[in-house]
């Protein structure tokens, strides 16, 4: 009877260390294709915090420079003079208005076969910050990753 529940006790330990290692590596989800390790994850964050969040990286973008920015919206693409910009919207449901920020991509950043237009739904990843522009700083994300949201 000991020699059972010795054999049981080290299998039970055996499936916990199993099911701890998998947990701390991250591979018990699943996961997708998308889960990178990222600083700031919009698509987490309430609508409050979201816009507190924008509201800060507006403010103070020093803060925010180099930290990879996570965002799922709506696309945009807007087009002024020679300069085309790429927006990501995100509609706030509940209280304080919806966010718009500019990303940039290359066709290698671009994770789906397709042409960016407007009003698709996209998951954006990649780096924040700013660049000049007659005279006035902009900030916007460099992304490493776009993908048409399902």
């Amino acid at each position: 009877m000991h020699n059972i529940l010795t054999s049981k006790r080290i299998v039970s330990m055996a499936i916990a260390l199993c099911l701890l290692v998998a947990f701390i590596v991250g591979c018990a989800g699943g996961g997708s294709e998308s889960d990178v390790e990222v600083d700031i994850d919009f698509n987490t964050l309430s609508d409050v915090m979201m816009i507190s969040m924008f509201v800060n990286m507006m403010n103070e973008p020093e803060q925010f420079m180099g930290q990879t920015i996570r965002m799922t919206g709506i696309q945009q693409t807007f087009h002024f003079e020679e300069y085309t910009f790429h927006y990501i919207m995100l509609l706030s449901d509940e209280c304080c208005g919806d966010i718009i920020l500019e990303f940039r991509y290359t066709e290698d950043t671009l994770m789906d076969d397709g042409v960016m237009g407007g009003n698709a739904d996209v998951e954006v990843i990649g780096t924040f910050g700013q660049y000049p522009l007659r005279g006035h700083m902009f900030v916007y994300i460099n992304a490493e990753s776009v993908r048409f949201a399902s």
